[in-house]
């Protein structure tokens, strides 16, 4: 598995093992790749990693908020983030204060 890596991506791999049988259920696990995406406000260059976990190719790709200033924006991308974020950070269970400080990282 992971020889030496970042405790995050050991994070990863004891995370997602999890969900191997649930993956090979739809596909053998050859057919399948996973890319995670680590976001924060400063990080090192060069952090990325892969590996192979159960047999599961693993890229782990870390970027920097500012990053997300150019990546390109599209009507699926919107969709999405209103689904998956927008919706959730605006219910009425978010506090005002965490909304606040989502809105301001971003």
């Amino acid at each position: 598995m992971f020889a030496q890596c970042s405790p995050l991506a050991w994070f990863y791999e004891e995370t997602f093992r999890w969900g191997l049988e649930e993956l090979e259920d739809r596909a053998p696990i050859g057919d399948w790749a996973l890319e995670l995406q680590f976001f924060a406000h400063d990080l090192d260059n060069g952090l990325s990693e892969d590996h192979i976990v159960e047999g599961l190719p693993v890229h782990i790709n870390y970027r920097r908020f500012a990053d997300v200033a150019g990546m390109p924006v599209d009507g699926d991308f919107l969709a999405l983030l209103s689904t998956y974020f927008t919706e959730h950070l605006n219910a009425v269970h978010v506090h005002s204060r965490t909304r606040q400080a989502v809105l301001n990282l971003i």
